[in-house]
């Protein structure tokens, strides 16, 4: 699920962190010290959620909350799914071109070519009786425009760093993976948002913990910078659920860990 998924799927359930994770306000661009204010987004599978992932980046952007968000996906198709480079130059062209919806039957493997530019669409459109499905497309063409000059600016940056696909939880990721390390910490990072119920296990170390266990506790050290776990849960690992809420839960669902059906927002801010 997406990132919006993820967090209505978390307030419908009711499945928070406890109360002190819970923040009440926003940095405004440029506020933190004078200086960028920018936002790490560590990216989960690609397709639909990727698309998702980028439209909640451009919203910060756009919204004057940040000045920068940095993309992390993985230099390899770590668990099949995983967001690549590959998959972000995809998306942008299948933004920009209506017909990629028909060719990706094609078996060519490589993206159709497109200009995106919203203000001269392609004559070769197959024509359609509705003017609101053209309209539509034409909004999707302006993003991937925006998106694509976010990248060119810099506003937006990709980076794959080869912990990422790694067995190490990320309490582990100081001593292997400085680098990576250091480039949150230190106020280089003002909010590392991980996607996904993978991060969320690697950043508990995988562990069944009491499901009381407060989330900072579970985190065993890993703060370089505040960060917020969006997950749907797949997996037995959870920490930080108030008291009694694992209970009902399990009373209306009893697979409720498990099925896919869930999701949880979690920060140690």
């Amino acid at each position: 699920a997406g990132c919006a998924a993820a967090a209505a799927a978390a307030a419908a359930a009711g499945a928070g962190a406890d109360s002190g994770n819970t923040t009440t306000s926003s940095p405004t661009s440029g506020e933190v010290g004078g200086r960028c204010v920018r936002i790490d987004l560590v990216l989960d599978n690609s397709g639909l959620e990727l698309f998702s992932d980028l439209c909640l980046a451009d919203l910060l952007l756009e919204a004057g909350v940040v000045d920068q968000v940095i993309l992390h996906g993985k230099p390899i198709p770590w668990f099949v799914s995983d967001t690549l480079e590959g998959d972000l130059r995809d998306l942008l062209a299948s933004c920009c071109d209506e017909r990629t919806t028909q060719d990706e039957g094609a078996g060519t493997g490589a993206p159709a070519s497109s200009s995106c530019s919203p203000s001269s669409p392609s004559s070769s459109w197959p024509s359609s009786s509705s003017s609101s499905s053209s309209a539509s497309w034409q909004d999707v063409r302006h993003l991937a425009v925006r998106w694509r000059s976010y990248l060119d600016s810099g506003r937006w940056q990709w980076r794959a760093h080869p912990f990422w696909c790694t067995p190490a939880p990320f309490c582990w990721m100081k001593a292997v993976a400085p680098d990576l390390y250091d480039s949150f910490a230190n106020g280089n990072s003002d909010l590392i948002i991980f996607k996904g119920d993978l991060n969320y296990r690697k950043l508990t170390h995988d562990c069944r913990w009491p499901h009381t266990t407060p989330f900072q506790e579970a985190l065993q050290g890993f703060r370089p910078a505040p960060l917020v776990a969006l997950r749907t849960l797949k997996a037995d690992v959870v920490a930080g659920l108030a008291p009694g809420l694992s209970q009902r839960l399990s009373t209306a669902d009893p697979d409720w860990l498990v099925n896919g059906k869930w999701g949880m927002v979690q920060a140690a801010l």
